[in-house]
């Protein structure tokens, strides 16, 4: 709706209802302000940086699997063209805690992924933005609907939650960290499994279409009370989870 050109200071202020994309895959719009931050670079201009101070939501294409990637951020947003760094943060309240409802929200058909901060580290292939490592932290949740068939995924399979969450996309593999004296809560809805460790690592592989997770730690495949209602808060579970003692 307004546009702000400060050419000394290398600036675009973008306010209200605001939207952009990117070689046709990357889409970005916010409601309120995004601001654009250019250099010089061999005596032309180029894009340094996008900020975005709330309210925000970016969506990219995959190609080559077809499947588009959508990703809310209630919170400040950067995206760092010169180090090729997303930097996304949840909306704190007065108090400075972060809800659930205004946490970082990433989803797209394999499943959903909640954190108070989100780090995506890509490149550009093709026109085509490949995130190469994605890290969580904060209150991570994670919901898995990937089964090996990109085409017939549906309902949850797994549930997990962590304190950090670092993700490799295309080595399709996954570390789940606690901190704090807490644990990480995993439940595997079809086998009926469920683990509690310090850490794990997932591991999905491509040639197989199957999972290997591997706990860390002083592992235990039964949740304690206070893990159970945890775990019933925070996805509820009530009726997969109800029976387990």
């Amino acid at each position: 709706n307004e546009l702000i050109w400060d050419d000394r200071r290398h600036t675009l202020q973008l306010k209200g209802q605001v939207h952009m994309t990117q070689n046709g895959s990357v889409h970005v719009q916010t409601p309120y302000e995004m601001t654009l931050v250019q250099a010089i670079v061999n005596g032309k201009k180029t894009l340094r940086s996008m900020q975005s101070l709330e309210n925000t939501q970016i969506s990219y294409l995959d190609a080559q699997k077809g499947n588009t990637h959508r990703i809310y951020c209630p919170g400040p947003l950067t995206i760092n063209h010169e180090h090729q760094l997303i930097t996304l943060q949840g909306l704190p309240d007065q108090a400075g805690k972060i809800e659930e409802r205004q946490q970082v929200y990433v989803e797209d058909v394999l499943g959903e992924m909640y954190a108070d901060r989100v780090q995506i580290s890509y490149k550009w292939e093709e026109r085509q933005l490949v995130p190469e490592k994605i890290i969580l932290e904060g209150n991570v949740r994670l919901l898995n609907r990937f089964d090996g068939h990109l085409e017939e995924a549906g309902s949850v399979l797994h549930y997990a939650l962590a304190d950090r969450v670092d993700y490799l996309p295309k080595q399709q593999e996954m570390t789940l960290a606690s901190t704090k004296g807490h644990r990480v809560l995993f439940f595997d809805k079809v086998n009926n499994v469920k683990m509690s460790a310090p850490s794990l690592h997932v591991r999905h592989d491509m040639a197989t279409q199957k999972n290997s997770i591997q706990g860390l730690g002083d592992v235990r495949f039964t949740f304690m009370e206070k893990e159970l209602e945890q775990f019933k808060d925070r996805f509820r579970l009530e009726e997969e989870l109800g029976n387990v003692k």
